[in-house]
C-alpha cells in the first residue's frame, strides 16, 4: 500500500514538472520526486550496500537541487522572472545546466550513479535508470539553445567516451547498464538543441523499450555477474529476449537501438557537426563491443543435459512457440519504431 501511494505520488510529481512554468514550483516537485524515489528504494536498505547506494543517490540529488535553486535565484535577481521560458543570462544558464547535468548523472559527476545502480536490485533499477532522468531531461530540453553547442558537445562526448571505455572491462551486469545509460544520455545531451519534441519522446520511448526486457531478465535470472549466469540454463526463449535487448542497447542494426542512434546521428549531420558524430560513433563501437561479449557469454550458457540449440528449437512444444512469438514481437516493435522514425523525419 505504501509503495502504491508513493508510485502514484511520483507519477503526479512528474506530471506537474511537465506542466509547470514556474521555476520554484518545478523545483519543489523535483524534490518531491527525489523523496518518492528514496522511499521506493527503502526495501533495499536491509543491506549495507543498498544503504550506501540510496545515500549516494540522495546526496547527489540534494547537491543538484541546491545548485538548481541557486540558479533560480540568479535568474530572479538578474531577469526578475521565475518562469522557465524567456531569456537567460550566461551565469544563470550555466548554473541551472550544471544542476540538471548532475541530476542526469553525466559529466562532471557520473560516478555516483554507477555505484548507486550497482547496489540496487534489478526490480528497482528502473527508478534510477529511467524515472529519475525524465524530469531533468525535459528541463534541459526546455532551456538549451544553439549557443551552448560547444559546452553540451564537450559534456556529451566526455560522458559517452568515458562510459564506453570503462564499460569494456566491467563484469557487473548492473554496472554495465549504468555505463550504458550514461553513454546514451551523452548522446541525448549533445543532440538536444537540434531535436524536436516529438523526436525526443520517440528516443525516450525507444530507450525504455530496449531497457525493460534487460531489467526483467536480470531480475528473473539474478544476473549480477556474467560468470554466475547459470540460471539461464534450459531457457532458450528467454535467452533470445535478453540477447536481442542487449544488442539493441549496443545499437546493432536493425534493432530499436540502431534507430535510436540514427536519429541523433542525423540531427548532428544536418547541422554539419561531423566531428562530434564521428566521436560518438567510435564510443558506440566500444559499447557494442562489450555488449557483444555479454551476448556471446549468454549464448554459450547451455545446459549440459540439453540437446537443443538456441537457434534451432522444435516448434512442436510450448517452448518453441514462445521462442518464435518472442522473435515476432521484437521484430514488430522494431518495425513500429522504424515507421515512427520515418514519420518523424517526414514532418
Amino acid at each position: 500500500m505504501v509503495n502504491l501511494f508513493f508510485n502514484l505520488f511520483l507519477l503526479s510529481s512528474l506530471v506537474f514538472v511537465f506542466i509547470s512554468e514556474h521555476w520554484l514550483i518545478v523545483w519543489i516537485w523535483l524534490e518531491c520526486i527525489t523523496l518518492s524515489l528514496v522511499i521506493l528504494l527503502q526495501p533495499n536498505l536491509i543491506s549495507c550496500r543498498g544503504l550506501e547506494s540510496v545515500c549516494k543517490y540522495f546526496v547527489a540529488q540534494s547537491v543538484a537541487g541546491v545548485i538548481i535553486l541557486f540558479g533560480i535565484l540568479l535568474r530572479f535577481y538578474g531577469e526578475n522572472s521565475f518562469f522557465i521560458s524567456g531569456y537567460y543570462n550566461s551565469s544563470c544558464h550555466l548554473v541551472l545546466i550544471l544542476g540538471l547535468l548532475i541530476k542526469l548523472a553525466v559529466f562532471p559527476s557520473p560516478f555516483w550513479f554507477i555505484d548507486a545502480v550497482g547496489g540496487v536490485p534489478f526490480s528497482q533499477s528502473f527508478y534510477l535508470i529511467v524515472v529519475s532522468k525524465l524530469s531533468p531531461l525535459y528541463l534541459l530540453f526546455s532551456i538549451v539553445d544553439s549557443h551552448l553547442i560547444i559546452l553540451l558537445s564537450f559534456v556529451g562526448l566526455i560522458s559517452a567516451l568515458t562510459s564506453a571505455v570503462l564499460g569494456v572491462n566491467q563484469s557487473s551486469f548492473r554496472k554495465l547498464l549504468a555505463y550504458s545509460s550514461i553513454s546514451n544520455l551523452g548522446w541525448f545531451v549533445v543532440c538536444l538543441p537540434f531535436l524536436s519534441g516529438g523526436l525526443v519522446v520517440f528516443c525516450v520511448l525507444s530507450y525504455i523499450c530496449m531497457l525493460v526486457p534487460v531489467l526483467w531478465a536480470g531480475s528473473h535470472f539474478n544476473l549480477n555477474f556474467m560468470v554466475k549466469s547459470s540460471n539461464l540454463y534450459g531457457t532458450p526463449a528467454n535467452k533470445v529476449v535478453l540477447l536481442v535487448s542487449l544488442l539493441s542497447l549496443g545499437g546493432l542494426p536493425p534493432s530499436v537501438g540502431f534507430f535510436f542512434k540514427w536519429v541523433f546521428f542525423q540531427s548532428l549531420v544536418d547541422v554539419n557537426l561531423y566531428w562530434v558524430s564521428s566521436v560518438l560513433i567510435i564510443s558506440s563501437l566500444f559499447s557494442l563491443f562489450f555488449y557483444l561479449i555479454m551476448s556471446f557469454n549468454i549464448y554459450s550458457l547451455s545446459s549440459p543435459n540439453s540437446k537443443s540449440s538456441l537457434l534451432f528449437i522444435s516448434t512442436n512444444n510450448a517452448l518453441g512457440y514462445t521462442f518464435w512469438a518472442t522473435l515476432g514481437i521484437l521484430f514488430s516493435i522494431n518495425l513500429v519504431f522504424f515507421m515512427g522514425l520515418f514519420w518523424g523525419v517526414l514532418i
